[in-house]
Protein backbone atom coordinates (compact mmCIF):
# COMPACT_ATOMS: atom_id res chain seq x y z
CA UNK A 1 0.00 0.00 0.00
CA UNK A 2 2.16 2.75 1.42
CA UNK A 3 5.02 1.72 -1.34
CA UNK A 4 2.61 2.53 -4.10
CA UNK A 5 2.28 6.08 -2.83
CA UNK A 6 6.51 6.05 -2.23
CA UNK A 7 6.72 4.60 -5.87
CA UNK A 8 5.05 8.02 -6.87
CA UNK A 9 6.68 10.12 -4.43
CA UNK A 10 9.97 8.66 -5.58
CA UNK A 11 9.08 9.52 -9.56
CA UNK A 12 7.91 12.82 -8.46
CA UNK A 13 11.40 13.40 -6.57
CA UNK A 14 13.47 11.99 -9.19
CA UNK A 15 12.19 14.37 -11.99
CA UNK A 16 13.03 17.04 -9.61
CA UNK A 17 16.77 15.86 -9.13
CA UNK A 18 17.87 15.46 -12.98
CA UNK A 19 16.11 18.63 -13.64
CA UNK A 20 19.12 20.57 -15.03
CA UNK A 21 16.65 23.53 -14.90
CA UNK A 22 15.83 23.85 -11.18
CA UNK A 23 17.88 25.86 -8.71
CA UNK A 24 18.64 24.03 -5.52
CA UNK A 25 18.43 27.50 -4.12
CA UNK A 26 14.78 27.22 -4.69
CA UNK A 27 14.42 23.79 -3.68
CA UNK A 28 16.23 24.56 -0.10
CA UNK A 29 13.76 27.58 0.03
CA UNK A 30 10.52 25.45 -0.75
CA UNK A 31 11.67 22.66 1.68
CA UNK A 32 11.80 25.09 4.39
CA UNK A 33 8.13 26.52 3.45
CA UNK A 34 6.64 23.20 3.47
CA UNK A 35 8.51 22.33 7.10
CA UNK A 36 7.01 25.39 8.24
CA UNK A 37 4.24 25.06 7.14
CA UNK A 38 3.54 21.19 8.95
CA UNK A 39 4.96 22.66 11.80
CA UNK A 40 2.16 25.85 12.14
CA UNK A 41 -0.57 23.19 11.05
CA UNK A 42 1.01 20.47 13.93
CA UNK A 43 0.59 23.44 16.36
CA UNK A 44 -2.47 24.27 15.63
CA UNK A 45 -4.25 20.90 15.11
CA UNK A 46 -5.02 20.39 18.88
CA UNK A 47 -6.99 23.30 18.99
CA UNK A 48 -9.65 25.44 17.54
CA UNK A 49 -7.39 28.49 16.11
CA UNK A 50 -6.77 28.64 12.59
CA UNK A 51 -3.40 27.78 11.63
CA UNK A 52 -2.49 31.11 11.07
CA UNK A 53 -2.90 32.37 14.36
CA UNK A 54 -0.12 29.98 15.66
CA UNK A 55 2.84 31.91 13.67
CA UNK A 56 5.24 33.08 15.85
CA UNK A 57 3.79 31.74 19.20
CA UNK A 58 5.57 29.79 21.62
CA UNK A 59 3.79 26.45 20.48
CA UNK A 60 5.43 27.03 16.93
CA UNK A 61 9.42 27.80 18.33
CA UNK A 62 9.03 24.76 20.56
CA UNK A 63 8.36 22.41 17.99
CA UNK A 64 11.40 24.00 16.03
CA UNK A 65 13.58 23.62 19.33
CA UNK A 66 12.61 20.13 19.18
CA UNK A 67 13.24 19.81 15.46
CA UNK A 68 16.62 21.34 16.20
CA UNK A 69 17.12 19.33 18.85
CA UNK A 70 16.50 16.10 16.89
CA UNK A 71 18.70 17.21 13.95
CA UNK A 72 22.03 17.29 16.34
CA UNK A 73 21.31 14.62 18.30
CA UNK A 74 20.15 12.19 15.61
CA UNK A 75 17.27 9.34 17.26
CA UNK A 76 18.66 8.34 20.43
CA UNK A 77 16.76 7.38 23.74
CA UNK A 78 18.04 10.41 25.47
CA UNK A 79 16.86 12.39 22.92
CA UNK A 80 13.31 10.97 22.09
CA UNK A 81 12.72 11.39 26.29
CA UNK A 82 13.54 14.89 26.24
CA UNK A 83 11.29 16.08 23.09
CA UNK A 84 8.28 16.30 25.96
CA UNK A 85 9.95 18.85 27.46
CA UNK A 86 11.24 20.46 24.36
CA UNK A 87 7.44 20.70 23.17
CA UNK A 88 5.91 21.13 26.37
CA UNK A 89 7.58 22.17 29.39
CA UNK A 90 5.21 23.67 31.17
CA UNK A 91 3.71 20.05 31.71
CA UNK A 92 7.24 17.70 31.01
CA UNK A 93 9.32 19.54 33.69
CA UNK A 94 12.10 17.33 33.04
CA UNK A 95 13.70 15.53 29.92
CA UNK A 96 12.32 12.30 30.63
CA UNK A 97 9.73 10.20 30.11
CA UNK A 98 6.45 10.84 32.20
CA UNK A 99 6.23 8.53 35.27
CA UNK A 100 2.51 9.47 36.24
CA UNK A 101 -0.32 7.33 34.60
CA UNK A 102 -2.74 8.61 31.83
CA UNK A 103 -6.26 7.47 31.26
CA UNK A 104 -7.06 8.81 27.76
CA UNK A 105 -9.31 7.55 24.48
CA UNK A 106 -10.49 4.02 24.50
CA UNK A 107 -6.47 2.73 23.70
CA UNK A 108 -4.86 2.80 27.04
CA UNK A 109 -1.03 4.33 27.08
CA UNK A 110 1.42 2.38 28.27
CA UNK A 111 2.22 2.25 31.86
CA UNK A 112 5.05 4.57 33.04
CA UNK A 113 7.24 1.60 34.28
CA UNK A 114 6.99 -0.10 30.34
CA UNK A 115 7.64 3.19 28.41
CA UNK A 116 11.38 2.72 28.76
CA UNK A 117 11.41 -0.54 27.18
CA UNK A 118 8.60 0.44 24.17
CA UNK A 119 10.49 3.53 23.19
CA UNK A 120 13.69 1.65 23.48
CA UNK A 121 11.93 -0.70 20.70
CA UNK A 122 11.16 2.33 18.72
CA UNK A 123 14.31 3.64 18.67
CA UNK A 124 16.06 0.29 17.88
CA UNK A 125 13.54 -0.33 14.88
CA UNK A 126 14.07 3.22 13.82
CA UNK A 127 17.98 3.26 13.05
CA UNK A 128 18.14 -0.63 12.30
CA UNK A 129 15.09 -1.90 10.77
CA UNK A 130 15.92 -1.62 7.18
CA UNK A 131 12.79 -4.30 6.10
CA UNK A 132 9.93 -1.12 5.84
CA UNK A 133 10.22 1.89 3.19
CA UNK A 134 10.99 4.99 4.06
CA UNK A 135 6.98 5.93 4.40
CA UNK A 136 5.94 2.99 6.74
CA UNK A 137 8.95 3.72 8.94
CA UNK A 138 7.73 7.29 9.78
CA UNK A 139 4.18 6.03 10.06
CA UNK A 140 5.54 4.06 12.42
CA UNK A 141 7.00 6.55 14.80
CA UNK A 142 3.98 8.22 14.18
CA UNK A 143 1.51 5.33 15.70
CA UNK A 144 3.86 4.14 18.50
CA UNK A 145 4.03 7.46 19.85
CA UNK A 146 0.74 7.85 19.45
CA UNK A 147 -0.23 4.19 21.31
CA UNK A 148 2.73 4.77 23.99
CA UNK A 149 2.36 8.13 25.16
CA UNK A 150 5.66 8.76 26.69
CA UNK A 151 4.82 12.05 27.56
CA UNK A 152 2.16 14.08 30.33
CA UNK A 153 1.22 16.55 27.07
CA UNK A 154 2.38 16.89 23.50
CA UNK A 155 2.20 13.75 22.28
CA UNK A 156 0.37 14.05 19.23
CA UNK A 157 2.39 16.82 18.70
CA UNK A 158 6.12 14.63 19.08
CA UNK A 159 4.37 11.91 16.65
CA UNK A 160 4.12 14.06 13.80
CA UNK A 161 7.33 15.62 14.26
CA UNK A 162 9.31 12.90 14.79
CA UNK A 163 7.36 11.20 11.50
CA UNK A 164 8.73 14.04 9.40
CA UNK A 165 12.01 13.98 11.22
CA UNK A 166 12.09 9.89 9.39
CA UNK A 167 11.01 11.36 6.32
CA UNK A 168 13.53 13.90 6.50
CA UNK A 169 16.36 11.39 7.10
CA UNK A 170 15.23 9.48 3.96
CA UNK A 171 15.27 12.53 1.74
CA UNK A 172 11.37 13.06 1.68
CA UNK A 173 9.23 16.11 2.47
CA UNK A 174 7.23 16.68 5.04
CA UNK A 175 3.51 15.82 5.68
CA UNK A 176 1.67 18.77 6.15
CA UNK A 177 -1.90 17.30 8.10
CA UNK A 178 -3.66 20.76 8.00
CA UNK A 179 -5.98 21.52 10.46
CA UNK A 180 -8.79 21.39 8.32
CA UNK A 181 -8.55 17.56 8.40
CA UNK A 182 -8.18 17.07 11.86
CA UNK A 183 -11.14 15.20 12.36
CA UNK A 184 -10.28 12.68 9.49
CA UNK A 185 -6.91 12.79 10.76
CA UNK A 186 -7.84 11.68 14.60
CA UNK A 187 -10.66 9.20 13.61
CA UNK A 188 -8.03 6.93 10.85
CA UNK A 189 -5.02 7.25 14.10
CA UNK A 190 -7.67 5.67 16.72
CA UNK A 191 -8.92 3.00 14.05
CA UNK A 192 -4.96 2.31 13.61
CA UNK A 193 -4.19 2.05 17.61
CA UNK A 194 -7.15 0.28 18.19
CA UNK A 195 -6.24 -2.13 15.65
CA UNK A 196 -2.21 -2.44 17.28
CA UNK A 197 -3.65 -2.76 20.16
CA UNK A 198 -6.07 -6.06 19.24
CA UNK A 199 -3.03 -7.53 17.67
CA UNK A 200 -4.68 -7.47 14.39
CA UNK A 201 -2.54 -5.58 12.56
CA UNK A 202 1.26 -4.72 12.60
CA UNK A 203 3.73 -2.27 10.59
CA UNK A 204 5.12 -5.75 8.73
CA UNK A 205 1.27 -6.68 7.88
CA UNK A 206 -0.80 -3.74 8.50
CA UNK A 207 -4.44 -4.58 7.85
CA UNK A 208 -7.29 -2.96 5.64
CA UNK A 209 -7.82 -0.37 8.46
CA UNK A 210 -4.66 0.82 9.47
CA UNK A 211 -4.13 0.85 5.65
CA UNK A 212 -5.90 3.76 5.79
CA UNK A 213 -3.82 5.79 7.81
CA UNK A 214 -0.69 4.96 6.10
CA UNK A 215 -2.71 6.04 2.60
CA UNK A 216 -3.63 9.29 4.45
CA UNK A 217 -0.16 10.07 5.64
CA UNK A 218 1.60 8.73 2.39
CA UNK A 219 -1.23 11.43 0.25
CA UNK A 220 0.91 14.30 2.85
CA UNK A 221 4.06 13.51 1.79
CA UNK A 222 2.61 13.24 -1.93
CA UNK A 223 1.26 16.11 -1.87
CA UNK A 224 4.28 18.06 -0.49
CA UNK A 225 6.41 16.72 -2.90
CA UNK A 226 4.10 18.01 -5.78
CA UNK A 227 3.83 21.68 -4.28
CA UNK A 228 7.76 21.66 -4.32
CA UNK A 229 8.02 20.38 -8.12
CA UNK A 230 5.59 23.11 -8.83
CA UNK A 231 7.59 25.56 -6.92
CA UNK A 232 10.93 24.63 -8.76
CA UNK A 233 8.99 24.76 -11.80
CA UNK A 234 7.45 28.34 -11.39
CA UNK A 235 11.02 29.38 -10.17
CA UNK A 236 13.37 28.11 -13.33
CA UNK A 237 16.21 31.15 -13.28
CA UNK A 238 18.47 31.90 -16.23
CA UNK A 239 21.41 34.23 -17.23
CA UNK A 240 20.61 35.10 -20.67
CA UNK A 241 23.46 36.98 -22.28
CA UNK A 242 22.84 38.49 -25.81
CA UNK A 243 25.35 40.11 -27.75
CA UNK A 244 24.72 42.07 -31.46
CA UNK A 245 26.25 40.40 -34.49
CA UNK A 246 30.03 41.79 -35.46
CA UNK A 247 30.11 43.07 -31.42
CA UNK A 248 28.88 46.12 -32.68
CA UNK A 249 26.39 46.55 -29.18
CA UNK A 250 23.25 45.89 -27.98
CA UNK A 251 21.29 49.17 -28.13
CA UNK A 252 18.80 49.55 -25.40
CA UNK A 253 15.98 49.75 -27.07
CA UNK A 254 16.25 46.54 -28.45
CA UNK A 255 17.60 44.88 -24.66
CA UNK A 256 13.89 46.36 -23.57
CA UNK A 257 12.21 44.92 -26.44
CA UNK A 258 13.56 41.33 -26.20
CA UNK A 259 12.84 41.83 -22.42
CA UNK A 260 9.09 42.50 -22.94
CA UNK A 261 8.62 39.75 -25.56
CA UNK A 262 10.04 37.35 -22.90
CA UNK A 263 7.35 38.78 -20.40
CA UNK A 264 4.67 38.79 -23.04
CA UNK A 265 5.40 35.05 -23.74
CA UNK A 266 4.84 34.35 -19.98
CA UNK A 267 1.34 36.34 -20.05
CA UNK A 268 0.23 34.33 -22.99
CA UNK A 269 1.44 31.08 -21.76
CA UNK A 270 -0.76 32.09 -18.03
CA UNK A 271 2.89 31.92 -16.53
CA UNK A 272 4.61 34.56 -14.33
CA UNK A 273 8.01 35.32 -15.89
CA UNK A 274 9.86 38.27 -14.28
CA UNK A 275 13.18 39.97 -16.66
CA UNK A 276 15.76 41.72 -15.09
CA UNK A 277 18.25 44.24 -17.58
CA UNK A 278 21.49 44.11 -16.28
CA UNK A 279 24.79 45.80 -17.62
CA UNK A 280 27.26 44.39 -19.53
CA UNK A 281 27.70 40.93 -20.10
CA UNK A 282 31.02 38.93 -19.94
CA UNK A 283 31.88 39.74 -23.36
CA UNK A 284 31.95 43.26 -24.64
CA UNK A 285 29.55 44.77 -26.44
CA UNK A 286 26.92 42.27 -24.53
CA UNK A 287 24.09 42.39 -22.06
CA UNK A 288 22.70 40.31 -19.51
CA UNK A 289 19.22 39.69 -18.87
CA UNK A 290 18.59 37.13 -16.13
CA UNK A 291 15.17 35.76 -16.25
CA UNK A 292 12.40 34.05 -13.83
CA UNK A 293 9.52 32.02 -13.59
CA UNK A 294 7.69 29.00 -15.41
CA UNK A 295 9.34 28.95 -18.98
CA UNK A 296 12.00 25.98 -19.87
CA UNK A 297 15.25 26.22 -21.88
CA UNK A 298 13.40 25.56 -24.84
CA UNK A 299 10.24 27.87 -24.17
CA UNK A 300 13.20 30.69 -23.83
CA UNK A 301 15.49 29.97 -26.72
CA UNK A 302 11.95 29.79 -28.95
CA UNK A 303 11.35 33.11 -27.95
CA UNK A 304 14.48 34.65 -28.93
CA UNK A 305 15.45 32.54 -32.12
CA UNK A 306 11.98 34.78 -33.36
CA UNK A 307 13.53 37.66 -32.36
CA UNK A 308 13.04 40.07 -35.31
CA UNK A 309 16.44 41.80 -33.85
CA UNK A 310 20.09 40.58 -35.06
CA UNK A 311 21.65 39.08 -31.92
CA UNK A 312 23.35 35.80 -30.55
CA UNK A 313 22.81 34.98 -27.76
CA UNK A 314 23.95 32.09 -24.70
CA UNK A 315 21.89 30.43 -21.98
CA UNK A 316 22.57 28.81 -18.73
CA UNK A 317 20.17 27.98 -15.48
CA UNK A 318 21.25 29.82 -12.45
CA UNK A 319 20.93 28.95 -8.79
CA UNK A 320 19.93 32.46 -7.52
CA UNK A 321 19.77 35.97 -8.75
CA UNK A 322 22.78 38.17 -8.58
CA UNK A 323 23.00 40.54 -5.28
CA UNK A 324 22.79 44.45 -6.56
CA UNK A 325 25.77 46.24 -5.56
Amino acid sequence: MSSKILHKVERVLDRIHQHPEYSIHTRKEALHAIHDDATRHSAAIENEEDPGEFTGTSVEFSLNDAWSYLCRSGIRLYSIAALGNLIEPGRNPSPNFRTEELTIGRVPPAAPEEIIFKMKSLVDFLNEDTTVDALARSVEAHIQIAWIHPYMDGNGRAARLLQNFTLNQRGLPAGIIPRSDRDLYTTLLRNALEERASYRSSIYQPNAVESLFHEFIGSKVLASAQYLEEALQKRRMYQVEICKHKRSGVPKEVLQAIAKRVRNFGRAEGAGISVKVNGNGSKRGCKTLYITGDISTAQLHGVLDNSPYEITYTTKPIDFLPRKK
